[in-house]
């Protein structure tokens, strides 16, 4: 009998407990929905992947170089 209802009881607590999370999961987080013209993350991104692809490396505009080197090719900034 004693070990129905703390069987029981830990249902019982594991449902609540389920349910609080599946209320909250319903909740939209409009934190980060409002972006003003030109500054949500899509365009922002699209603007530095665009700006990225354009540049030339140091070594294909300056003779004295001749490959690229790691502190312009790891972080992704070019020149």
């Amino acid at each position: 009998m004693r070990m129905r209802r703390v069987a029981l009881a830990l249902l019982l607590t594991a449902s609540l407990i389920l349910l609080a999370a599946c209320a909250g999961a319903k909740r939209v987080n409009r934190t980060f929905s409002n972006w003003p013209a030109g500054s949500s993350p899509a365009e922002i991104g699209k603007r530095v992947a665009e700006n990225f692809v354009v540049r030339q490396f140091d070594y294909q505009t300056n003779p004295r170089r001749q490959y690229v080197i790691y502190q312009r090719c790891a972080p992704g900034t070019g020149p």
